[in-house]
């Protein structure tokens, strides 16, 4: 109702001026903070969530210690796509060390223990995520 200036101030002034502005100026930043609150509140619970849904947080010096492998490597640097391709090509879908130094014989060695350290935590990501599935079905089924 402040907000959209519903309130009779023709009213208010006439007969207390300085108590009617006092109490409708209070209200108005009253009402602008709590929507403001609720607003971040808001934005906050959903940041919360993603944070703990997210296990796998890398810290950045070591993105910055990735990329900088990487470029160290670039003429020699095996692109994901084509990793992905030789991937899909397998019968099972996982490649081992052997087959794919025998894929790619440049591929740097900083590169295939990048995609094997990254896999193994992505490999312990999951099972803590498929863990605590399983144990609130068994806890849903008791």
């Amino acid at each position: 109702m402040a907000l959209e200036g519903e309130y009779e101030w023709e009213d208010f002034k006439l007969e207390f001026y300085w108590t009617s502005a006092f109490w409708i100026w209070s209200f108005i930043v009253f009402m602008f903070m709590l929507m403001i609150n609720l607003l971040l509140a808001i934005i906050l619970d959903v940041y919360n969530e993603v944070q703990a849904q997210e296990k796998s947080g890398e810290a950045v010096w070591d993105t910055l210690a990735q990329f900088w492998q990487r470029f160290l490597h670039l003429k020699h640097w095996v692109q994901e796509e084509k990793l992905l391709k030789a991937t899909k090509e397998t019968k099972t879908g996982v490649i081992e060390m052997d087959g794919l130094q025998a894929t790619f014989p440049d591929i740097p060695q900083s590169q295939t223990d990048l995609l094997y350290s990254e896999g193994a935590k992505e490999m312990q990501v999951q099972s803590e995520k498929d863990l605590d599935t399983r144990k609130l079905l068994k806890m849903a089924g008791s």
